[in-house]
């Protein structure tokens, strides 16, 4: 870390404090299957411009402009865990390295189900200019086949694609509590901010409650709802650029919606699917987060259009099949188990409209409260100087 060493000085010292309590990271130059070196790349590469180091320990270091770090690191642990922290000048943003796990297995239930690809392949083109090569070096040893036929190539860029992205939401979604200032309210408060074992104190408000009383309960629903938002902006921003570059094909705007959705699945359906009790009750409801991915989806796409493509005549043409493969995606991944038929079917159905409204209107009465803090505690990427 020569280069910027003033920049990341005072991390070691961090890093022991968060060692202390949560133990050592992986080090990925070590780490013998390549699932974790593979996320800890996606995470390097999500903040591209910026001023990034590789830490000895392995973890990414991304410099945020009021001096402090973001440490983006996987930890060695069964336990279905993500979560946001704070030492010192570093807010560290660890994923266990069983939720890449999970999402890996997720991804690959995906790729080994004939009814989601019979469903999705109808709708997708110019599948003939895949490539096997989209799938990164280290990954191919995880499957078992001769050779490779038509239908493999989209399987295979199913697979990757949707846990390229699932990861990168993780990644993207615990960074925005830090850049959103969420973080720094909860510690002023002394409360955590992560997901899956986190969020289970949140309390419905009687009418007669306080103001102040408000105040002092921290908005987990509503920290949710807005890092959902700015986690599916990035993704799907950089996929519409892609698009109108025409560097990006169906099957991977298809894959982002799904991927974006086994973040909300791993988290709520991992306890229900054992039959245990839904821990993520307190989150939005599986359906609000699936159908917010359908409107960043529709938000990136528009921005994009607004920027590069005015006037183009085939635009509403264009958006309207790219809206049909997005929800092809989701009524796809629902096919896959009874349970996510349940919590998938209805996402987009104008019933559900009036519902998501009063999700919103809750979350924004939890917020409210807080946003003069909010501003005060937010935070920003500090990109590299341009030559």
């Amino acid at each position: 870390m020569a280069k910027n060493m003033n920049l990341f000085s005072h991390y070691n010292e961090d890093f022991e404090e968060f060692v202390k309590e949560h133990g050592y990271p992986i080090d990925r130059q070590h780490w013998s299957e390549p699932l974790v070196p593979s996320a800890l790349d996606l995470a390097k590469n999500l903040f591209h411009g910026a001023e990034i180091e590789e830490a000895s320990d392995g973890s990414i270091l991304v410099a945020l402009d009021n001096g402090s770090l973001l440490a983006l690191t996987c930890l060695p642990d069964s336990k279905l865990e993500a979560f946001a922290t704070r030492f010192g000048k570093t807010y560290f943003i660890t994923v266990k390295s069983s939720v890449v796990q999970l999402l890996f297995n997720l991804a690959l239930a995906i790729w080994k189900d004939q009814r989601f690809l019979s469903h999705i392949r109808p709708g997708i083109r110019d599948i003939t200019a895949l490539g096997t090569d989209f799938i990164p070096p280290g990954f191919e040893e995880m499957f078992l086949f001769e050779k490779f036929r038509f239908s493999d190539e989209i399987r295979h860029t199913v697979f990757y694609h949707c846990f390229k992205q699932a990861v990168s939401f993780f990644w993207l979604h615990e960074t925005a509590h830090v850049l959103a200032g969420h973080l720094d309210i909860c510690a002023k408060w002394r409360k955590s901010l992560g997901i899956i074992d986190e969020f289970l104190n949140a309390a419905d408000f009687d009418d007669d409650e306080s103001e102040e009383s408000i105040h002092n309960t921290i908005p987990y629903h509503a920290f949710e709802i807005h890092a959902d938002r700015w986690a599916l902006d990035r993704l799907f921003g950089i996929l519409h650029q892609q698009i109108i570059s025409d560097s990006a094909s169906d099957i991977e705007l298809i894959s982002t919606a799904i991927g974006c959705t086994l973040f909300p699945l791993s988290l709520h359906g991992y306890n229900l699917l054992q039959n245990k009790s839904d821990i993520a009750k307190h989150h939005p409801p599986l359906w609000f987060r699936a159908d917010e991915v359908i409107y960043a989806e529709d938000k990136a796409a528009n921005d994009q259009r607004f920027k590069l493509r005015q006037g183009e005549k085939k635009f509403e043409l264009l958006r309207f099949r790219q809206k049909h493969l997005v929800q092809l995606g989701l009524a796809g991944l629902s096919r896959l188990h009874p349970m996510f038929a349940d919590w998938l079917s209805p996402v987009a159905e104008s019933s559900r409209q009036a519902e998501a409204k009063r999700v919103l209107d809750e979350a924004n009465v939890l917020f409210d409260p807080w946003r003069d803090d909010l501003s005060r505690y937010c935070r920003g990427i500090k990109m590299r100087a341009s030559n």
